[in-house]
C-alpha cells in the first residue's frame, strides 16, 4: 500500500470514518453481496475495510466476515465506534497481508487497488489468490476515472490513484487463474462525480 496514502488516512481517520459510514445499507458495492457470495455462512475477508461498513453489512446477512486496513488510526477509530468488531478487524495491507491465518471462501477488495503502486500489483493479486479457497470468489471495485496529477497519479491530498483500467485488472487476474464472471459500472454512493467499475472473479486452483 502506498505510504503517502496511508498517512492521509491516519491523519484524517475520524472524519473519514464518518464520511464512509454515511453510505446507506444496501448501497455501493454492498448491493452485490448476496449475488456475489451465494453461501450465506461463507468466510469472507474485506481488504481495505476502512470504516467497517461492509464488514457490518456482511455480518448482517449472516456471513462470517473479517477485515483488514492499512491505516492503524482508522482501524482504531472503527473499533472505538464498533467494539463488536474486535477480533474481526486488524491492521494489515497488500501486498503482504501479514498475520492472516487460514483461507477464505470469498474476498472483498473495494476501492483499494488504485492505491497499490504498479510494482506491487502482481504480488498483491497473487497474495489474494493465496488466501482463497478453491472456487473462491473475489469482488473488487476501482474508479473508472479520477481527477489526478497525470505525472504522479496523486490527488490533491497526495493519495495515489494509479489509473488501472478494468481491462487491465481483468487481464491480470485471468493470467493467475481467475475467471471474470461479473462486470458492472455504477455512480458513486457518496455523491462524488466518480464512476465505479465493479468486477466479480472466481478462482480455480486447477490453473
Amino acid at each position: 500500500m502506498d505510504e503517502k496514502t496511508v498517512q492521509y488516512y491516519n491523519e484524517n481517520a475520524e472524519s473519514l470514518y464518518n464520511f464512509y459510514s454515511s453510505v446507506a445499507s444496501g448501497q455501493g458495492i454492498s448491493k452485490y453481496f448476496l449475488s456475489a457470495f451465494p453461501s450465506l455462512n461463507a468466510k469472507i475477508l474485506d481488504i481495505g475495510a476502512g470504516s467497517g461498513r461492509d464488514i457490518l453489512e456482511l455480518l448482517k446477512h449472516g456471513y462470517d466476515a473479517y477485515g483488514v486496513d492499512a491505516s492503524e488510526s482508522l482501524v482504531y477509530t472503527t473499533l472505538t465506534h464498533n467494539p463488536d468488531l474486535k477480533g474481526r478487524l486488524q491492521v494489515s495491507s497488500l501486498p503482504e497481508l501479514k498475520n492472516l491465518q487460514g483461507k477464505y471462501d470469498s474476498i472483498l477488495c473495494s476501492a483499494v487497488l488504485m492505491h497499490i503502486p504498479k510494482r506491487s500489483l502482481f504480488d498483491s493479486a497473487c497474495r489474494i489468490r493465496e488466501l482463497l479457497n478453491p472456487n473462491g470468489r473475489l469482488l473488487l471495485s476501482l474508479p473508472k476515472k479520477r481527477t489526478i496529477n497525470t505525472k504522479t497519479f496523486r490527488d490533491l491530498n497526495e493519495r495515489l490513484f494509479y489509473p488501472y483500467t478494468g481491462k487491465y485488472i481483468r487481464y491480470l487476474f485471468k493470467k493467475i487463474g481467475f475467471s471474470n464472471i461479473g462486470y458492472w459500472e455504477d455512480s458513486d454512493s457518496l455523491k462524488r462525480s466518480i464512476t465505479w467499475i465493479t468486477m466479480l472473479f472466481q478462482y480455480s486452483n486447477s490453473h
